[in-house]
């Protein structure tokens, strides 16, 4: 089977604030250079385009990053598993991002 990603994924647990959603957190399973899984209590539209800031665990503060959501899948009751690719993205702030969750 050929691997259809651009980008090699890193498992990952860390908040990610979610706008605009009535429900302001998610929590990561994995990121690449290309986008981000999340977990979230609300549906999310494909198709949408969602402001995420990143709370990353050996960041100091936060990374602000634009992304397009590519799907969205009922994870278990009253959760979704969400798939963003990353839009505009400041290419310096993903790489300190997979460089420090690497170094877990």
């Amino acid at each position: 089977m050929d691997e259809r990603r651009k980008f090699p994924r890193l498992k990952s647990s860390f908040t990610v604030e979610v706008r605009p959603s009535e429900e302001r957190e998610g929590q990561t399973h994995n990121i690449s250079a290309g986008g981000i899984l999340f977990m979230h209590k609300k549906e999310v539209t494909p198709g949408a385009i969602l402001d995420l800031t990143l709370r990353v665990p050996g960041l100091s503060g936060t990374v602000d990053i634009k992304g397009k959501v590519v799907r969205c899948d009922i994870a278990q009751a009253g959760s979704y598993n969400v798939g963003v690719q990353f839009v505009d993205v400041d290419e310096e702030a993903v790489k300190e991002i997979l460089e420090t969750i690497q170094s877990f």
